[in-house]
C-alpha cells in the first residue's frame, strides 16, 4: 500500500476566495509530507512486522519499537487524513440547500447561527488541529480534533477545517475571517 496525495482530494483551483497557487502550495508541501512520512513508516515497519505481532496488538502486547511507530502512524494517518477531506471541500461555495440546509437550521436555528457558531469555535481553538463540522443522525456537532487526532464517535464527518497556522496566517487576519472564507468556498454537495 502506497499513499499518494496527488489521487486524493480535488481542489477547486477556481475558488473565488483562496488563491490557487497558496492551496497548491499548501497541499503540495504538508499533505505530500504526510504522504512521505506514512509510506515510509508502513516500508520500515514492513520489515520488523510479522503476521503474529499484527495479531497480538489486539492484546497490546507489541514490542516497543512498533509501539513508538504506532503513535507515529497515528498521528502521520491523521493529518494526511483530515488534509484529504479539508481539500475535498474546496468548491465552488454557495450555501447549503436540500437535506444539509434542514439539518443546520434544525440544529443551529437558522445558517446565520450556524455561520457564527462555526467562527467563534475556530477562533477558540487553541492549538494546531482541525475543527470538524459532524453529524450523527439528525445532529450536528462542530468538534476540534488536535493535532495527531481524528473524530470518533460513529460521526460522519461533513467538513474539515485546517487550523495549522500555515493554512492560514499568511492570507487572514484571523483564523475566523479564514473560517467563514472557507465556508464560502466550500462545496456542499
Amino acid at each position: 500500500m502506497r499513499f499518494d496525495y496527488l489521487n486524493d482530494g480535488n481542489i477547486c483551483y477556481n475558488s473565488q476566495i483562496f488563491q490557487a497557487d497558496k492551496l497548491r502550495k499548501h497541499r503540495d508541501k504538508y499533505m505530500a509530507e504526510e504522504a512521505q512520512r506514512l509510506n515510509n513508516m508502513l516500508e520500515s515497519v514492513k520489515k520488523h512486522v510479522t503476521a503474529e505481532q499484527i495479531y497480538r496488538t489486539r492484546q497490546g502486547s507489541l514490542p516497543i519499537f512498533l509501539r513508538r511507530r504506532a503513535v507515529e502512524l497515528r498521528e502521520a494517518s491523521s493529518g494526511y487524513y483530515s488534509h484529504g477531506v479539508y481539500f475535498k471541500g474546496f468548491g465552488e461555495g454557495g450555501t447549503p440547500t436540500g437535506d444539509i440546509y434542514k439539518l443546520i437550521c434544525d440544529n443551529y436555528s437558522s445558517l446565520e447561527c450556524f455561520y457564527y457558531h462555526f467562527r467563534h469555535a475556530a477562533e477558540i481553538s487553541y492549538g494546531s488541529g482541525f475543527l470538524w463540522l459532524l453529524r450523527k443522525k439528525d445532529k450536528l456537532k462542530l468538534w476540534f480534533a488536535p493535532a495527531g487526532t481524528l473524530p470518533g464517535g460513529g460521526y460522519d464527518q461533513l467538513m474539515a477545517l485546517d487550523l495549522w497556522e500555515h493554512a492560514w496566517i499568511d492570507s487572514f487576519e484571523s483564523k475566523s475571517d479564514y473560517a467563514m472564507a472557507y465556508i464560502r468556498s466550500f462545496d456542499w454537495r
